[in-house]
């Protein structure tokens, strides 16, 4: 594969792509203040630090979670809280890697 085609091929996983599509839910675990200066379209707005007191409001969402934040740091860590918890969830990394896919 040439550095251009590299260069312009999806940010997104498919795995991730097919689970946007069936209906999984997007959770950004940045600050307010980061998630007010841009989010992936349809995106919900959870803290890291907030995360372990929303399970119960996550579980309740009855649907795969697909977590973002800048670089994938934080969203690793709310993986890790989730899965401990049952849930079906998947790192995206930055939600920038959503914009083509939510826009």
């Amino acid at each position: 594969m040439g550095w251009l085609t590299k260069l312009f091929e999806s940010k997104i996983d498919p795995e991730i792509e097919e689970m946007l599509v069936s209906g999984a839910k997007v959770i950004d675990v940045r600050t307010p203040q980061e998630f007010q200066g841009g989010n992936a379209r349809n995106s919900i707005n959870i803290p890291l630090d907030e995360v372990s007191m929303k399970i119960l409001q996550i579980k309740k969402m009855n649907s795969p979670i697909v977590l973002v934040c800048h670089s994938g740091a934080r969203a690793n860590a709310a993986m890790s809280i989730l899965k401990k918890e049952g849930v079906k969830v998947v790192n995206a990394r930055s939600w920038k890697n959503l914009e083509s896919t939510n826009s």
